[in-house]
C-alpha cells in the first residue's frame, strides 16, 4: 500500500487516460466538441500534481515493491508537479483547435495522458532499463500525436522523420545500456557509478557512455542531433508542438541529469578530456546553430522549433557546472537548481506561444506564417498581447520568467565557475542578443503591419482563453516573485548528487576543464587514498564543501 501511495501520481494519470477513452466510447458519433474531455483530462493531471505536492519533499529512497527501480525524492516530485501542470495547460489550450481539426476524440487526450505517464516513470527511474521503458512509452504516444491529422502531408512527413530518428536514438540508448550491463553487471545507476569509481570498467565503457549520451542528444534536440526537430514541430498539430517543446524536452533533460549525476558518466572522461569540455562544446554549437537558423524562418512554428534548439543549448551550458572530477573542486556535486528553474520557465513560455498560434487557423486550416500574423493586434488584441508576452519571455526581457531563468543560469556560471566560464557566458549573452531579432519579428507583424486582402479569422474558445491567461500569469508571477520556485528547484536539485567519485582523490584533470586547478593539500579532493563523499546537505552551490 505504501508503494501504491508513492506511485499515486502516475496511477492517477494512467487512469485519467483510460477514463477519457471509455467516456469517448459512449459519445454519439454525431456529437461534436470534446471540451468536456479536455477538462476531465486537465483535472486528472492537476490531481496528479496535487498528489505529488502532498508527497513533497519525498522519502528520498526507492519504491521497494517495484524492485527498487523508481525513486520518489524531491527531484522526482519537482517534475511530477511540473509535467502534469504543463500537460493540463496544453490540453486546455487545444480547445477549439481540436474541434476545427477533427481532433476532439478520446485518443487525442488519452495519448497526452499515456505520454505523461511515460515521462513520470522516466524522471523517477534509477535503473536504466526502467528509464528506457518510460522513455519509449512517452515516445510512442508522442509519435501518434504528431501524426494525428491524417489528411496533413506535412504532419505525416514530420511524424515519419520523428519516428525514424527517435527509433535510432532509442536503439543507441538501448545498445549503450547493454554495453553497461556487460561491463558492470548492473543497470542500477548508483551501482554503475560505483563500478566506475572503483576503476573496474574497461574501454568498452567509453562506447557505452557515448551511445547513451548520443541517444539523449537526439531526445533533447542538441546539435548535431537536431535535424528532426523543425519538421516534426512544424508538421505536428500546434498544441502538440507546444506539448513536445514544454513537457517532452523537460522530461528528457530530467532523465539526462539523473544519469549524469548518479551514474557519474563524467568519470569516464577524465583521462584526455572531460565531460565538461564536451558539454561546453555542444552547448555553444547548439545555441549558435539554433539562433542562426531561426533568423531566416518565415513560419513562426518553424522559428520556434529552432528557438527550442537554442534553448537546449542554454540548458546544456548549465552542465558546465558539473565539476571536473579530477579538479578537486566538489563545490557543486548536485544538480543546479537554476537548470530546473530554466526548464519550468521555458516550458510555460513556449507552451503559451504555441497555444496562441494554435488559434490562428480557421475551418481546419493552419497558417502560422509572419504574413498571417499581420494586423492581429487590431483583430484580436488579447491574442497579440499573449503571444508578445511569450516571445518576450523566451527572449529574456524583464519582468518575465524567461529573464530570471537566463539571469540565474548565467549568474551561476559566473559565480560557481569562479571566473573560468566567462567566455561561455559571453557567448550565451551574444546568442541571447541575436535571438531578440527573430523574437521581435512576429511582434512587428502583429502591431505594425496591415493584413493583405481580406482579414483572416481566428478560432475562439473560452476554455483556451482560461489556459492562456493562466500561463501568462505564471510567466509574470515567476518573473516578479521567483524566490519560491528557485528555493524548490534548489532543494530538488540537491536530491540528485554524486555518492562516490574516484577522480576527486586522484587529481586527474581534463585538457580544457574550466574547473582544473592545482590539487588541494587538504579538504575535499585531497590525496587521502579514500573517495571523497559530499552529501547534498553538506554541499553548497558555489561554496567549497567542508
Amino acid at each position: 500500500m505504501n508503494d501504491l501511495f508513492l506511485l499515486a501520481p502516475i496511477l492517477i494519470v494512467a487512469v485519467t487516460g483510460l477514463v477519457v477513452l471509455v467516456m469517448d466510447l459512449f459519445r454519439s458519433p454525431e456529437a461534436s466538441g470534446g471540451t468536456h474531455l479536455s477538462w476531465i483530462s486537465a483535472l486528472g493531471f492537476c490531481a496528479a500534481a496535487a498528489s505529488s505536492i502532498k508527497l513533497w519533499p519525498g522519502q528520498g529512497g526507492t519504491v521497494d515493491g517495484w524492485m527498487s527501480v523508481l525513486s520518489v525524492n524531491a527531484f522526482t516530485l519537482f517534475f511530477w508537479v511540473l509535467l502534469p501542470l504543463v500537460t493540463a495547460l496544453s490540453v486546455l489550450s487545444a480547445a477549439g483547435f481540436d474541434r476545427e481539426n477533427n481532433l476532439d476524440h478520446g485518443e487525442f487526450y488519452a495519448f497526452h495522458a499515456f505520454a505523461l505517464a511515460g515521462m513520470m516513470v522516466m524522471v523517477a527511474s534509477v535503473e536504466l532499463f526502467t528509464l528506457f521503458l518510460g522513455l519509449e512509452t512517452m515516445a510512442l504516444a508522442v509519435y501518434a500525436l504528431v501524426a494525428m491529422r491524417r489528411a496533413s502531408a506535412r504532419g505525416s512527413e514530420g511524424a515519419m522523420k520523428y519516428f525514424i530518428t527517435g527509433s535510432l536514438a532509442s536503439a543507441l540508448l538501448l545498445y549503450g545500456m547493454v554495453l553497461f550491463w556487460g561491463e558492470t553487471g548492473t543497470l542500477v545507476l548508483e551501482d554503475v557509478g560505483r563500478v566506475l569509481a572503483e576503476g573496474k570498467g574497461g574501454l568498452m565503457l567509453y562506447a557505452a557512455a557515448g551511445l547513451v549520451l548520443v541517444g539523449f542528444g537526439f531526445k533533447v534536440a542538441a546539435v548535431p542531433f537536431h535535424l528532426w526537430t523543425p519538421d516534426a514541430y512544424q508538421g505536428a498539430p500546434t498544441p502538440v508542438t507546444g506539448f513536445m517543446a514544454g513537457a517532452v524536452k523537460a522530461a528528457s533533460f530530467a532523465a539526462l541529469l539523473r544519469v549524469v549525476f548518479v551514474a557519474m558518466l563524467p568519470e569516464l572522461f577524465v583521462k584526455s578530456f572531460s565531460f565538461v569540455d564536451v558539454a561546453i562544446a555542444i552547448a555553444v554549437l547548439t545555441m549558435t546553430v539554433g539562433n542562426l537558423m531561426a533568423m531566416h524562418q518565415e513560419d513562426v512554428k518553424r522559428m520556434l522549433a529552432y528557438s527550442s534548439i537554442s534553448h537546449a543549448g542554454y540548458i546544456l551550458a548549465g552542465l558546465a557546472l558539473v565539476p571536473q572530477l579530477g579538479s578537486g573542486d566538489s563545490s557543486l556535486r548536485f544538480v543546479n537548481g537554476a537548470i530546473l528553474f530554466y526548464l519550468a520557465a521555458y516550458g510555460i513560455s513556449t507552451l503559451l506561444a504555441f497555444g496562441v498560434l494554435a488559434h490562428l487557423g480557421h475551418e481546419g486550416s493552419e497558417s502560422t506564417t509572419l504574413e498571417r500574423l499581420a494586423g492581429l493586434a487590431r483583430r484580436r488584441p488579447g491574442l497579440a498581447a499573449l503571444l508578445s508576452l511569450a516571445l518576450l519571455s523566451l527572449a529574456g526581457f524583464p519582468p518575465t520568467a524567461g529573464f530570471f531563468a537566463k539571469f540565474s543560469l548565467l549568474r551561476e556560471l559566473v559565480v560557481v565557475g569562479k571566473g573560468r566560464l566567462i567566455i561561455l557566458v559571453v557567448i550565451a549573452l551574444v546568442n541571447a542578443l541575436f535571438s531578440v531579432y527573430y523574437y521581435l519579428r512576429p511582434m512587428v507583424a502583429m502591431y505594425m503591419r496591415a493584413p493583405e486582402g481580406e482579414e483572416p479569422q481566428e478560432i475562439r474558445s473560452n476554455t483556451a482563453v482560461v489556459a492562456l491567461v493562466a500561463m501568462a500569469l505564471a510567466i509574470f508571477g515567476l518573473g516578479i516573485f521567483p524566490d519560491r520556485l528557485t528555493g524548490i528547484a534548489e532543494q530538488a536539485g540537491r536530491a540528485v548528487t554524486y555518492q562516490v567519485a574516484r577522480g576527486l582523490s586522484e587529481g586527474n584533470v581534463g585538457a580544457l576543464a574550466p574547473f582544473a586547478r592545482e590539487q588541494p593539500k587538504s579538504g575535499v579532493g585531497a590525496s587521502s587514498g579514500e573517495p571523497a563523499v559530499v552529501s547534498p546537505q553538506d554541499a553548497g552551490g558555489g561554496c567549497q564543501a567542508d
